[in-house]
């Protein structure tokens, strides 16, 4: 599984939010705010559904805080974003696709009850974003049926 250029530029993106924040690492939060900015798709049916950009930064820098900006990120990925990036590959693999693309890592930070990111859409009260652990948006809505240590997944259909 690959990513596609323009989750290869969300990713770069969001580090460079992280640096503009003075953060020594690219989080759950970034990668929200990095898909916020994306002009059509993902970035798109964030804000139709009442995510404001704006807000969404500012509520970073007051819940995260902020450090000195243009520092290096010598942590890299945290262990949330990184399941994020793994999760969106799932999402993909799922829906039948070989590319990661930006809806996908939106559709697995959904998924993901506990994040920054998710605190960030629950207080912004988008809803419409965040359903526990569910999102069903155009494309395929995907189930995890798992078993204990491991887990099994399918597709149970698809949203036109």
């Amino acid at each position: 599984m690959r990513y596609h250029m323009l989750t290869v530029d969300l990713i770069r993106r969001s580090g460079e939010k992280a640096r503009s924040f003075g953060h020594g690492y690219v989080g759950s939060a970034h990668l929200l705010l990095g898909l916020t900015e994306l002009p059509d798709g993902a970035g798109l049916l964030l804000r139709s559904l009442g995510l404001d950009p704006a807000l969404t930064e500012a509520m970073t820098q007051l819940l995260y805080g902020v450090g000195t900006p243009g520092l290096p990120l010598p942590q890299g990925l945290t262990r949330e974003a990184r399941e994020i990036l793994r999760g969106a590959a799932w999402e993909a693999r799922c829906q039948g696709k070989r590319e990661v693309r930006p809806v996908h890592v939106l559709l697995s930070m959904a998924r993901r009850e506990h994040s920054a990111a998710s605190e960030l859409l629950r207080n912004q009260r988008s809803g419409a974003v965040y359903a526990y652990g569910g999102f069903y948006a155009v494309g395929g809505v995907c189930s995890r049926q798992g078993k204990k240590g491991g887990g099994q997944y399918e597709a149970v259909g698809t949203v036109q």
